[in-house]
């Protein structure tokens, strides 16, 4: 049903391939690709949009999609800079503005959808994948934005804004999934050379007002 609907579904196997791209892309195609998704992203989680279905597994299954299609733009959209140095496909992802407002369009709309869903989740890792995906993708606006601006971020407004405290909400409850998480968390976000972690180093200079849990997320690093 969401297939038929969206164009898109759940894997349905091992072998289920239904939400990745065609290997290799070439980087005017994977940019096509890119637009595609964020497109798809946007149709997908608007909740105006959103279809009722009284069945379990559908209900079910809408926050695992939401959680594979927005961590497929995470990932993919540096694939449309290939070909060039790593140092290059960096500096051209962390400078292209418009992939962080779709980011932060992706973050909003994410949070709001699995608001609704993610309660209904009838996989448990679910709701360890939403805050793993939150916790990049906020990393990864700011970073972008220290990156391209090299100003401070963190104005007092900033530092009050309710993603900043999501942000160390989701990162203090991840820690609990260091040990046995099926992801290298310990490697992409609670390590010393992380985005995120480069991200509550700006947060302890510049936001007295996080103080305390700034200290207590710092502690997993």
């Amino acid at each position: 049903m969401n297939r038929d609907i969206y164009g898109i579904t759940i894997a349905s196997s091992r072998n289920d391939r239904s939400l990745n791209p065609v290997e290799q892309l070439n980087p005017n195609e994977y940019k096509k690709f890119n637009n595609k998704l964020y497109s798809m992203i946007l149709e997908y989680l608007d909740l105006k949009n959103d279809f009722q279905y009284d069945a379990k597994y559908i209900r079910g299954s809408k926050s695992n999609i939401a959680e594979t299609l927005v961590n497929h733009f995470y990932r993919l959209y540096v694939y449309q800079y290939q070909g060039k140095t790593d140092e290059e496909c960096v500096l051209q992802l962390f400078n292209d503005k418009e992939y962080t407002e779709r980011l932060e369009k992706i973050y909003l709309l994410y949070k709001e959808y699995s608001n609704k869903y993610l309660k209904y989740s009838n996989r448990k890792l679910n709701f360890f994948d939403y805050k793993y995906t939150m916790v990049r993708i906020t990393a990864r606006i700011y970073y972008m934005k220290q990156f391209r601006t090299n100003k401070n971020l963190f104005t007092k407004k900033e530092c009050e804004d309710i993603k900043v405290k999501d942000f160390l909400e989701n990162l203090i409850k991840l820690s609990s999934y260091k040990k046995d998480s099926h992801r290298d968390i310990n490697k992409f976000i609670f390590a010393k050379g992380s985005i995120p972690f480069f991200t509550l180093k700006m947060l302890e200079v510049n936001c007295t007002n996080q103080k305390e849990e700034v200290k207590e997320a710092l502690k997993y690093f």
